[in-house]
């Protein structure tokens, strides 16, 4: 029994941490290439079930560290030293090494690529002066000055349903902002702190379409 008692601790312990036991004969290292301050840098990462990930070898045993848990940790560690950049730094590299893993991983993969759940029916955008959407998903200038999106920036629904899925999607449900000044003021306090840094205007624009994706002129 105290084997056994044991044997679960270890386990409850690697699941906290995020961590997988993998057979290394199923998996292999894959050489990633992301872009951090305009410099290009290459990390191995592996996949498993489409998500990238690092593999740890302890006594012997290897497992599987998943980068969106890692993302996740050093989000929770900036919050707590608001004042340390070393996080803010370490949270930058590796959001950007996931999201280049993830495409990776999802492109290597033999079988066929997990569907997310589907999103509420869009409604199909109709060309017209007078709709906030082009027929392919772009914010119409009526649609900027409506959603307080830079008219330098372009917005496009369908953009933004990806980013919105990278950036939010597992850790709150979809939620509608009146103005893109208003989503950039709430995101960037407790518990997102998405800064123009970690999440620019230009990708922000995108999400801001498709959240606003129902909204017509009245």
């Amino acid at each position: 029994m105290v084997l056994q008692k044991g044997y679960y601790i270890v386990f409850a312990s690697f699941f906290l941490l995020g961590l997988s036991a993998v057979n290394p004969q199923d998996i292999s290292l894959i050489e990633v290439t992301y872009r951090v301050n305009g410099k290009d840098r290459s990390k191995e990462i592996v996949c498993l079930d489409n998500q990238p990930g690092l593999l740890r070898n302890r006594n012997g045993q290897f497992l599987f560290k998943s980068l969106q848990s890692k993302v996740r940790t050093l989000r929770k560690k900036k919050r707590e030293n608001p004042t340390d950049v070393r996080f803010k730094k370490r949270l930058r590299n590796t959001r950007k090494l996931y999201k280049t893993g993830k495409v990776v991983c999802q492109m290597s993969s033999p079988s066929p690529t997990p569907s997310l759940p589907t999103p509420t029916p869009t409604p199909t955008p109709v060309n017209t002066v007078t709709s906030y959407f082009t027929a392919n998903g772009d914010v119409t200038e009526a649609g900027k000055r409506e959603f307080g999106i830079p008219s330098h920036l372009e917005a496009n629904m369908l953009t933004g349903m990806d980013l919105w899925q990278s950036y939010c999607f597992g850790c709150h449900e979809e939620r509608q902002r009146p103005t893109f000044d208003m989503l950039r003021s709430v995101i960037s306090k407790e518990p997102m702190y998405y800064d123009e840094e970690l999440l620019p205007d230009d990708e922000l624009a995108h999400i801001m379409a498709w959240v606003s994706r129902f909204r017509f002129p009245e």
